[in-house]
C-alpha cells in the first residue's frame, strides 16, 4: 500500500513539474505584460511617453532586462526609468518580487 501511495505522489510530482515547465512565459510574453502594466499606469499622467512605450517598448524593455531560466520558471530582473522590476514568470503568469 506505501508503494502505491509512494508512486502516486512521485507521478503527481512529475506531472506537475512538466506541466511547470511547458507553461512557464518567455521573453515575448513578459514584454507584452511589461509594455501594457507601464503603458496602463502613466497613460493619464504622461500619454506621450505611454505612446513611445507602445511604438517602441519590446526593444527597449528587451535591451533593459536580464531573463534567467531555472527550468520551471523564469526570473526577469529590468530597469525601468531608474526603478528595478524582479518578475518571476511562472505557470504563465507573472508574479513581481519584492519592491516595484
Amino acid at each position: 500500500m506505501k508503494k502505491y501511495k509512494l508512486a502516486i505522489l512521485l507521478t503527481c510530482v512529475v506531472v506537475l513539474l512538466a506541466l511547470m515547465f511547458f507553461t512557464k512565459p518567455g521573453m515575448d510574453q513578459y514584454q507584452e505584460w511589461v509594455q501594457e502594466k507601464v503603458v496602463s499606469r502613466m497613460a493619464e499622467k504622461k500619454p506621450a511617453m505611454a505612446m513611445l512605450l507602445t511604438l517602441f517598448g519590446d526593444q527597449w524593455i528587451t535591451e533593459n532586462t536580464q531573463e534567467s531560466d531555472y527550468l520551471i520558471a523564469n526570473v526577469f530582473e529590468t530597469e525601468l526609468m531608474g526603478r528595478k522590476l524582479k518578475v518571476l514568470g511562472v505557470f504563465g503568469f507573472f508574479i513581481p518580487i519584492g519592491k516595484p
